[in-house]
């Protein structure tokens, strides 16, 4: 019996996570192309500042809620993580800023 509500517990906390992931407003220049961050990047510009801003806040803002012992920036900085992102992009550069941030995490999560 013990077992089986483990499983339970294990399955509904799975499944809430997932439901939380997935319920949020992204709003700000994550909406935006990674082929805008290559280019905002290799320009220099103020909007390559906007950019990394946002990822900075956007991975500041899971390390300040800390789920799970989340420290995105955890044996790095700003410009590794940029620098990580450039690759991601590069590589993805139709995804959105958001999903290097949440794939900067996901391979950087603590």
């Amino acid at each position: 019996m013990k077992k089986l509500i483990s499983i339970v517990l294990i399955f509904c906390c799975a499944t809430l996570h997932m439901v939380c992931a997935q319920q949020y407003n992204n709003v700000g220049v994550g909406n935006q192309s990674c082929g805008k961050w290559i280019v905002d990047r290799r320009d220099n510009s103020y909007a390559a500042a906007i950019d990394e801003s946002w990822v900075n806040g956007f991975l500041s803002g899971i390390g300040f809620i800390g789920y799970q012992g989340a420290d995105p920036f955890k044996d790095t900085d700003a410009y590794g993580v940029w620098a990580w992102i450039d690759n991601y992009c590069n590589a993805n550069p139709l995804s959105e800023i958001t999903s290097a941030a949440i794939a900067f995490y996901k391979y950087h999560p603590n």
